[in-house]
């Protein structure tokens, strides 16, 4: 297993950069589960690790490096011994909580909606890779989005598993969602795929 130390180094050197409204947010969920003082210790462990985010600073619409987004995360597993659940559970969660996210959702109220503009929500927030829909099935109820060229962290897939589920679970309504991660760069497939299935 790698040291921290290490993933920091690789993460903050990575290309790719995400709005700080993502960031905010993800800083915001946690500190409602582990407090201010939890956050402040977030921080000062980034800071060893050669992060130069100030939480305090982000502005929504700014552009910061993606590879520190994920290493928050990492960050908050190590000093709280978060496990995979609750990254997941954060991902899911997080979706409620951004005002960008919820002034775009109000206006897609199906799920067909919401897969045509997937691609041009992933630009507004993310500068690298791209997100594309392989399969929409109303009928079978499910969908299949494909994440090619985003190299990423395998603590963001859990996430962004999350993430999906959370989209899904405030547009199509139903207790009976979903999500799987079923190709993965990190398992080496040539991108990330995830299958979203409801009744």
């Amino acid at each position: 297993m790698e040291k921290l130390e290490e993933v920091a180094k690789i993460l903050i050197s990575r290309p790719g950069k995400v709005k700080g409204e993502v960031v905010r947010t993800n800083i915001e969920y946690i500190k409602s589960k582990v407090g201010e003082e939890g956050v402040r210790k977030i921080e000062s462990r980034m800071r060893e690790l050669g992060s130069t985010l100030f939480f305090s600073e982000i502005k929504p619409f700014q552009w910061y490096n993606d590879g520190e987004n994920s290493l928050i995360v990492l960050v908050t597993q190590e000093i709280f011994g978060w496990t995979e659940d609750d990254v997941y559970e954060m991902g899911r969660s997080t979706v409620k909580m951004s005002f960008i996210v919820r002034m775009i959702l109000q206006y897609f109220v199906s799920m067909e909606r919401v897969l045509k503009e997937v691609g041009r929500y992933w630009d507004k927030h993310l500068d690298v890779g791209r997100i594309e829909v392989v399969d929409f099935n109303k009928e079978e109820k499910y969908a299949i989005l494909q994440i090619k060229d985003f190299q990423t962290h395998p603590i963001n897939c859990i996430y962004q598993k999350g993430y999906f589920k959370g989209i899904a679970d405030l547009i199509i309504k139903s207790k009976e969602v979903d999500v799987e991660e079923t190709k993965c760069i990190n398992r080496g497939d040539d991108y990330h795929e995830y299958l979203i299935k409801w009744k």
